[in-house]
């Protein structure tokens, strides 16, 4: 008999969505993988209230089958986050062997989900990148027996095993039956395929699609389509900062057309006239300041106290203005020079990051969110 370890996807109390358990000896390759089915399999999760969906897939190595279901249906207590949330969760078994697959029956599934998560379920960890690693510090091992499907026969349905295009069917319970019995046939063969049963929407199925073959919630009739990457209508990282990094440099050229057009900045042309003004402006001041001085008798002391004044007045303006241009233009300088390593730094860290090194927990809200966070709140909500 065919011995199964397990796979959840899920969240705790005090902890988000995660792989809370996986095989031993599953590598990071066989883990996307299995998230990349799981997550196609939850999309639109605030459907899952109308049934739950179920899921087969393998390849070379592994055959995994599974359960998205309302956490309710798994477990009395184990249902709902801290804000008094419904939450859902992924429940799967995992083979080595592909002589057969197990019945869509939820009940060896709720066994699974005690065993588990109930050991785990109020465990707070420093970090979330620390509760993440507990799946692989407490795997899951090829222990587990379950009841097989005794029929094993082709259904005669048209099976799709070309990655590029998926097969959609429309949903019924004679539907899920007839497929579910020939993913038991295509098991026992050496291609590769993929199962997903009680989809809720085609969107979910065509764009960036992962099952090959899907039953899909209100579809009238089967159909052969291309998966649509929708990868392609995103530019990548770099190619939106060569596009930032061109518009700079756009704006820079058309600055320095302006430095040779003008000789100067509109700035810096206003700071040259800094000591004139001042020169003046004081000199002015200090001319009337002497006629006052001299008290103006006669004709001749009145233009000995203008002159004076003025000559005193205008070479302390002239001096101050001087000060004041040169700190002005030290301190335009400090902030040019900050705002371009600010810049640069920036623009070296953003460039370091690429897409496919990000966490997946981050890919999951991106990808499996992308009907937008409004609707995952709605969803997640009872």
């Amino acid at each position: 008999m065919i011995e199964w370890a397990t796979i959840i996807y899920g969240r705790t109390v005090h902890h988000d969505f995660r792989l809370l358990v996986k095989p031993d000896g599953f590598g990071t390759d066989e883990t996307k993988w299995a998230e990349r089915h799981i997550l196609a399999l939850l999309r639109s999760e605030e459907k899952l209230r109308k049934g739950e969906r179920w899921a087969v897939f393998k390849n070379e190595k592994y055959c995994v089958v599974g359960v998205g279901c309302m956490a309710v249906q798994l477990s009395a207590d184990m249902n709902k986050d801290p804000s008094r949330r419904n939450l859902y969760a992924f429940v799967g078994v995992v083979s080595k062997g592909f002589s057969g697959i197990p019945a869509m029956e939820i009940e060896p599934f709720k066994k699974l989900y005690e065993k588990y998560v109930r050991p785990r379920w109020l465990d707070k960890y420093p970090s979330a990148m620390k509760a993440q690693q507990v799946a692989d510090e407490y795997p899951s091992h090829y222990e587990e027996q379950l009841n097989l499907l005794t029929t094993t026969q082709s259904q005669g349905l048209e099976w799709n095993i070309d990655s590029t295009l998926v097969r959609l069917f429309p949903d019924s319970e004679e539907q899920r039956q007839k497929l579910w019995h020939e993913a038991a046939h295509q098991a026992s063969l050496e291609k590769n395929f993929s199962l997903g049963i009680r989809l809720a929407r085609k969107k979910d199925v065509v764009e960036k699609g992962r099952f090959l073959n899907v039953s899909v919630v209100g579809l009238e009739k089967e159909s052969l389509e291309s998966i649509i990457d929708t990868s392609q209508k995103r530019p990548h990282t770099e190619e939106v900062l060569n596009t930032e990094q061109t518009q700079t440099d756009s704006h820079q050229e058309k600055l320095e057309q302006v430095d040779v057009e003008y000789g100067k900045s509109p700035r810096e042309q206003t700071l040259d006239f800094a000591p004139v003004v001042f020169a003046v402006g004081t000199g002015v001041v200090f001319a009337f300041v002497g006629i006052s001085f001299f008290t103006c008798s006669t004709v001749a002391s009145c233009i000995k106290g203008f002159v004076g004044g003025g000559f005193v007045g205008g070479s302390t303006g002239y001096l101050a203005g001087t000060f004041l241009k040169n700190k002005l233009s030290s301190h335009t300088e400090n902030e040019d020079n900050t705002s371009n390593i600010s810049s640069n730094l920036n623009s070296s860290y953003s460039s370091s990051v690429k897409e496919d090194e990000k966490p997946l927990t981050s890919r999951f809200f991106r990808d499996v969110g992308s009907s937008g966070s409004k609707n995952k709140k709605e969803s997640y909500h009872e």
